[in-house]
């Protein structure tokens, strides 16, 4: 398979629909501007539960079924509780998965997340996005800082990675509630300053 993307989490934002959601529904003007972190964790827990409804069973029935942005908005502040920015954002990836696995927790729900190593060159973590799309689960990605002018928009900051093309060597990501490609190979860029991490999730039992 060359190509693959996952069937993403769709919201209803009035008349439009979204591809994932926006941090920049939360309410409050800070939980908006550092809210990519906890956004992130909560659609990927809403994708979960509906590929998953009986390992995922206890999160908040807006999680489940249709979704629609006010309810989503409620669910991304229950889930902003656990996975909570500081004055910098959210910056420790042993943090947000932790923290992730906790608010499941709280609900009743055993989650297991894994990292990829950090230390993996740009191929052997390329490798890793592809089976763990094809397994059917979303990544988080952080990308901190990058020295590449194409990923300037995407630094300090939390996103979905929701597919991939190895015939562009590309990844899909979701973020604002919208897709896009970005160079993986420009993007994972660990060292000389710069650093990137990925997590994915998955129930435990399943």
């Amino acid at each position: 398979m060359t190509r693959n993307t996952l069937d993403f989490i769709k919201i209803k934002d009035g008349r439009s629909e979204t591809l994932g959601a926006n941090q920049y529904w939360f309410p409050q003007k800070f939980a908006a501007l550092s809210g990519c972190g906890p956004t992130t964790a909560a659609e990927i827990l809403a994708y979960l539960a509906k590929q998953y409804p009986t390992g995922m069973q206890g999160l908040p029935p807006e999680s489940f079924g249709i979704l629609e942005r006010k309810t989503f908005v409620q669910f991304m502040r229950a889930v902003r509780e656990y996975v909570k920015p500081g004055v910098m954002g959210l910056t420790d990836i042993d943090f947000y998965t932790n923290q992730t696995i906790n608010y499941a927790k709280s609900c009743g729900v055993a989650l297991q997340g894994t990292q990829i190593d950090v230390r993996l060159d740009t191929k052997a973590a390329y490798q890793a996005v592809i089976e763990t799309i094809d397994a059917g689960r979303p990544l988080a990605l952080l990308v901190l800082t990058n020295p590449n002018p194409d990923i300037r928009e995407y630094t300090w900051h939390w996103m979905t990675i929701i597919g991939y093309d190895k015939d562009k060597g590309s990844i899909i990501i979701a973020t604002h509630g919208r897709p896009h490609a970005l160079n993986f190979s420009h993007v994972w860029v660990n060292g000389g300053g710069h650093k990137a991490g990925m997590v994915h999730f998955m129930p435990k039992g399943v």
